[in-house]
């Protein structure tokens, strides 16, 4: 049995499809079931539970051996993944697939990166086969500014010309979808970019030429960037973290580029193209092009 945390995420709910698409039915760890329900159906088998409450996690993790760890970034993400590989040992669970970040380390600025380093070491100190998937920034990161790109043809970002080398979640996925149905991934840690390092100057002209019509990138200021997500109500050690964050990437630190999904998935990485085009309708592709 496959277990998978975070199902209805950016990256849990694309793992969950790869499972369900190679014939395999697994079951999914939700706050919310009726989510989860209208994005799968009842293709998956359905828990509902709480990271923070582990005797939800004892009945969902009851004869799986494999899971799939993901939980939302915040202040409690170290408590609240060692819920689950706690659970999951006590389930006889032999394997547990991470999804971590690019640049996880104990000295890092940056408390999400610092998070996961910690919880990586706490899944090897428990003794559990692991794999640690650690991606760069995400191309769907860019659909949250859907309506903005389509409305106004701009992206607001404080990077200035920092060149990242964003990664498609579906490759991250497709690399789930391995380690979660074999062995060959065990006990290795992938760092996973795109093929290409690109600033957000070149995604913007990108965007512009797999939509037919202009999009402007606007190098805002860290001011703007911070009030803009005050005004959004994002509590203030959030903004901090997603400030530091955006200095990392400005500095090109989310520069370099791997070999992971070629060598793992035979086959190259998807294209920040590939992703533009795919995705065009959402983002406002020129009618005639839509024709």
């Amino acid at each position: 049995m496959i277990v998978v945390t975070g199902a209805t995420g950016t990256v849990g709910s694309e793992v969950t499809r790869r499972l369900l698409e190679a014939g395999i039915r697994p079951r999914v760890f939700v706050r919310n079931p009726h989510k989860a329900e209208s994005m799968f159906g009842s293709a998956p088998e359905i828990v509902q539970g709480d990271f923070l409450m582990p005797e939800t996690l004892d009945a969902a993790f009851k004869g799986a051996d494999r899971i799939f760890l993901l939980s939302p970034s915040n202040l409690n993400q170290v408590e609240m993944e060692t819920n689950v590989v706690d659970a999951a040992k006590r389930a006889g669970a032999h394997h547990i697939v991470k999804l971590s970040v690019m640049g996880a380390t104990p000295w890092s600025t940056i408390g999400f990166m610092r998070h996961h380093y910690v919880i990586e070491r706490y899944i090897e100190d428990e003794g559990l086969r692991f794999t640690f998937l650690r991606p760069n920034h995400f191309m769907q990161n860019l659909l949250s500014m859907a309506n903005m790109i389509s409305a106004q043809g701009r992206i607001y970002a404080p990077l200035g010309d920092g060149e990242i080398s964003m990664v498609d979640v579906r490759d991250i996925a497709a690399m789930a979808l391995v380690a979660l149905t074999g062995e060959q991934l065990e006990g290795r840690s992938f760092e996973i970019s795109g093929p290409e390092a690109l600033s957000m100057r070149q995604v913007a002209e990108r965007l512009s030429d797999a939509l037919g019509r202009k999009v402007h990138y606007v190098d805002i200021s860290e001011q703007e960037a911070h009030d803009s997500m005050h005004d959004m109500g994002m509590p203030e050690w959030r903004i901090s973290d997603y400030m530091t964050y955006q200095w990392y990437l400005k500095a090109d630190y989310g520069s370099m580029v791997t070999q992971a999904i070629p060598k793992v998935l035979e086959r190259p990485a998807r294209t920040f193209d590939e992703f533009a085009r795919d995705h065009a309708d959402i983002f406002g592709r020129r009618a005639e092009r839509a024709a």
